[in-house]
């Protein structure tokens, strides 16, 4: 059973879902007459869209929607049910910046939605998606995850320091993903500006920005608006990307595609190995940055201190691999 709401987000009618056991969401946005005169076949289809977003196994999702085919959807009558959807449209409304005008199912908030906490039967705390995973496991009797993952290393070189660090990425995951989980390996603030140029060979050929303003300023390579746009479009054809954040500084690092990886049991980057600290944000480019460098690994520098704390404010830290992967697990 599905307990579902209608609201108004943006004046725009909203189908708020929630799963009985879990309390999983779907949020359909600007559901027009089309859409309500079929509204079975469009949840299921969300709910088959939503799970592939979370790299749930396609062999999980064909056999759970073989048993749900007696799963019926209902205005929240119930009071507690009643108060958890409520909620759950308080959060929507909350994150009202996240909503795509441009598609119904709204499959990365959804994501968003489901990394938050949910307390079950009174005793136990989980993130809604990771319960709904549990609950599928064992409706299904088999591995949830099962994806194609790619094996990328990311290189930094700012004057003869190098930074880098290896990573297997879900095949299906958007370059926004890829771009948050390059954020938090080189422990970047997200700040700045940043995009994606796709190589074939030594040839540019394309652009991958984040926002719509950079096409005011075109150039030769062809530009392309980084939402919804996986990685599975360019990679593994194209092996050589670069990520280039923070267009003042310029760090500029090499993403180089060593392997795809088959059967991956996770639905999130894991951090495989890596070296060397990056240079702390708003550093000031390559100059800044030895600067920052001479002072830093000098105590007895008169400016160490103030240095320290500066740095501390900018997340600059030692790279430490177990913390990483732990804050990975809530990236997309």
């Amino acid at each position: 059973m599905h307990q579902n709401h209608i609201i108004n987000v943006n004046r725009r009618k909203t189908i708020v879902l929630e799963n009985d056991l879990t309390r999983y969401p779907i949020v359909l946005y600007g559901v027009k007459a089309k859409e309500f005169k079929n509204i079975r076949k469009v949840i299921l289809s969300a709910l088959k869209e939503n799970m592939l977003f979370e790299n749930v196994s396609e062999s999980v999702i064909e056999k759970f929607l073989d048993l749900s085919s007696s799963v019926s959807f209902a205005k929240a009558q119930d009071r507690k049910k009643i108060s958890y959807v409520n909620q759950t449209c308080q959060n929507i409304i909350f994150f009202d910046e996240e909503l795509r005008p441009d598609i119904l199912n709204q499959t990365f908030l959804t994501r968003k939605l489901g990394s938050m906490l949910a307390s079950y039967d009174n005793k136990n705390i989980y993130q809604i998606n990771e319960y709904m995973y549990k609950e599928l496991e064992a409706v299904t009797k088999l591995p949830v995850f099962a994806c194609k993952a790619v094996q990328i290393k990311a290189t930094l070189k700012v004057g003869d320091h190098v930074s880098w660090r290896r990573l297997l990425v879900p095949h299906n995951s958007t370059f926004t993903l890829l771009h948050n989980t390059l954020q938090e390996l080189f422990a970047w603030n997200d700040t700045h500006l940043h995009e994606f140029i796709i190589y074939n060979g030594d040839l540019p050929l394309a652009r991958i920005v984040h926002s719509l303003e950079v096409f005011d300023y075109p150039t030769k390579i062809p530009l392309v608006l980084e939402h919804d746009v996986k990685i599975s479009e360019y990679i593994p054809k194209y092996k050589k990307i670069l990520y280039r954040y923070d267009m003042s500084d310029n760090w500029e690092h090499i993403l180089e595609v060593e392997d795809i990886i088959f059967n991956y049991d996770k639905n999130y980057p894991t951090c495989l190995e890596g070296d060397g600290e990056p240079p702390p944000e708003n550093v000031g480019g390559e100059t800044g940055f030895y600067e920052f460098l001479r002072i830093i690994q000098n105590p007895n520098n008169e400016r160490h201190f103030d240095i320290k704390d500066w740095a501390s404010l900018q997340r600059y830290r030692l790279f430490d691999i177990d913390k990483v992967n732990m804050r990975l697990k809530d990236v997309f």
